[in-house]
């Protein structure tokens, strides 16, 4: 981890979720952690750094979002024939594509769920974790870290719940166990 990682963490998420009036305390705040950069191997904040930077990657492999996130309102859910809150994206794509690692971190969870199939949790720092599902030939177990771009598995056959959506893979981020709409993060 360099110290401009960390500094570009900073001066990019972290002080874009303050108010312009907190700007100065984030200031004297990059100057106090640039010391520490140095030293971080996993520092929270360069988790945040890959979040904003590297997550474009899942992005960039696949395709279309063709299910968005969205927990204000309901949206339709063809395979299921209803209406729901969405938690995640389900980003288009072909089975057997290459998925990789969205941001560095470490494995919290590897599980086969009816819904998402195989899908792989990793804590990121500060709170922040990224889940990827509908994919296969996963050989991670819990405790493996990873880094941004790594493979972590290839995309599977939809499960029940979006073989109308066709395959593609699910995406969900979050921070402290609440939903958070990943377009924010996504590089422009």
């Amino acid at each position: 981890v360099k110290e401009t990682s960390c500094v570009k963490a900073l001066t990019r998420v972290h002080c874009q979720q303050l108010h312009a009036s907190l700007r100065a305390e984030c200031v004297l705040e990059r100057t106090d952690l640039r010391a520490d950069c140095a030293s971080w191997e996993d520092a929270d904040v360069c988790g945040l750094d890959d979040v904003k930077n590297k997550i474009a990657r899942v992005g960039e492999m696949l395709g279309q979002i063709v299910l968005d996130y969205n927990m204000d309102e309901t949206i339709f859910f063809k395979s299921l024939g209803m209406y729901k809150c969405n938690p995640a994206i389900i980003i288009q794509s072909e089975v057997g594509t290459n998925v990789a690692a969205a941001a560095s971190g470490i494995v919290t969870d590897v599980a086969n769920l009816s819904e998402t199939g195989t899908t792989v949790t990793v804590s990121i720092g500060n709170g922040y974790e990224t889940t990827t599902g509908l994919i296969e030939n996963v050989n991670l177990k819990k405790g493996d870290k990873v880094v941004a771009g790594q493979l972590i598995g290839t995309v599977a056959s939809p499960s029940a719940y979006y073989i109308e959506e066709g395959p593609g893979v699910y995406f969900k981020l979050t921070q402290y166990g609440e939903p958070i709409n990943p377009d924010t993060y996504f590089v422009e």
